[in-house]
């Protein structure tokens, strides 16, 4: 289970402390720390059994800061005696947005796994946000029934050893009737793949 920790702007995140790889995920807007059917705190138990590492859940408020969520997550590690951490990224839907748009200031984030990032919105930021992205990798997945689906061939030019979009076939945006499917995806995306390729 979650420890709850509220930081000085009074949200609060569900944590599992672990070692220096720290898995941060961001739903969708307004999307909860344990999501529906609990899947983030069912996707964050199991990533920390597996891998040992830290998860940190976000709430998704309209007016929470990404700088601020960073500084949470620079407070906890220092609290907790983690030193040269790293950030495996998780995010889904406008949680996806984000991490396209600011992950590249942050170079502590090595990993991206985006899901269903609406591509209409912001593309000038999200195209400087992904060219810029100097991590290890940076995985785009879209469900072939999810509303941004016929945007991600505009998209694909900025393909390149480090980012990579694939296709879910039959999935939505909310991977309807796949809540099993998108509960893997992490651990597919951010550890086991990632060795291999």
């Amino acid at each position: 289970m979650y420890e709850l920790i509220t930081d000085k702007n009074n949200l609060t995140y569900g944590t599992i402390s672990g070692n220096e790889t720290i898995v941060f995920i961001k739903p969708g807007l307004g999307g909860s720390i344990y999501g529906y059917e609990n899947k983030y705190l069912q996707i964050a138990e199991n990533l920390n059994k597996k891998f040992h590492c830290t998860v940190i859940v976000s709430p998704h408020d309209k007016n929470t800061e990404f700088d601020t969520e960073m500084e949470f997550i620079k407070d906890y590690t220092a609290q907790n005696n983690i030193f040269d951490y790293q950030i495996y990224y998780f995010g889904y839907s406008n949680g996806a947005l984000i991490g396209m748009c600011e992950a590249y200031k942050y170079a502590e984030i090595k990993r991206l796994l985006l899901i269903n990032a609406p591509l209409c919105m912001n593309p000038h930021k999200t195209i400087e946000g992904v060219k810029h992205f100097a991590g290890e990798k940076m995985i785009l997945l879209y469900g072939e029934k999810d509303q941004s689906f016929h945007f991600v061939k505009l998209f694909s030019e900025l393909s390149n050893e480090k980012v990579k979009f694939e296709i879910i076939p039959e999935a939505d945006h909310n991977f309807t009737d796949k809540l099993e499917l998108f509960m893997s995806l992490p651990e597919k995306y951010l550890f086991s793949l990632l060795e291999s390729d």
